[in-house]
């Protein structure tokens, strides 16, 4: 079972009810800016196979947030404009950053990759690939991934990108220090794609408030 959307031009918000949905694919849903319920999908693929000029910020907005709740689902959307969430961001298919002063290991429960691809004319094609984080500072590869790239022929942008939550959870906590620099780095072996920018929104674990009672 899936769930598609397609050519509703009127539909603004979609709701998923059932977590049994494998696949979710949006198409031509031009006034589309939320789609609620996609915390409860678990391990899917998001497709939004959308022209550029008609995919708002605010929907690519709630899909960031939901991945940020920890979500594991791969997000490909027809579009190369990452949102300004992602501070951490570079041209080419590698990005440095740092971890945040005063964080460590059991403070940062992940990431959200954001990677974008230029494609060389109008195609319609899946091209898998491959993300890694390290840690440059000691060496040590901390993650990698398999990432799935989708096009349209109809794909006026020329470009795709793939969105993705990386959990952080399994690693000891010694796995990295505030200061030390990580790395991620993307590859994919296909001409007509290529890795044209990547970007990267960390997610920290709130400090939790303690309260006294006095009485």
């Amino acid at each position: 079972m899936e769930l598609d959307a397609v050519n509703c031009s009127a539909l603004e918000r979609l709701t998923i009810h059932s977590k049994r949905i494998p696949s979710l694919y949006v198409s031509g849903c031009n006034n589309l800016i939320e789609i609620e319920g996609m915390e409860g999908m678990g391990k899917r693929w998001v497709i939004v196979s959308e022209d550029r000029s008609n995919l708002s910020n605010n929907l690519k907005q709630s899909l960031v947030q939901a991945l940020c709740k920890g979500e594991e689902y791969d997000i490909v959307i027809a579009d190369g404009e990452m949102p300004e969430l992602f501070s951490n961001r570079a041209e080419g298919s590698s990005l440095s950053f740092h971890v945040p002063p005063g964080s460590d290991g059991n403070k940062i429960q992940g990431l959200v990759a954001w990677v974008v691809c230029a494609i060389d004319g109008n195609i319609s094609a899946y091209q898998r690939g491959e993300a890694v984080i390290r840690n440059k500072s000691n060496g040590v590869q901390l993650f990698k991934r398999s990432i799935m790239l989708f096009t349209m022929s109809t794909n006026s942008s020329n470009q795709c990108s793939w969105v993705n939550h990386i959990s952080l959870a399994a690693l000891p906590p010694n796995a990295m220090k505030a200061g030390e620099q990580l790395e991620l780095s993307v590859e994919v072996k296909h001409t007509s794609f290529e890795v044209q920018k990547c970007g990267v929104h960390m997610i920290v674990k709130k400090p939790e408030v303690e309260y006294f009672d006095d009485s």
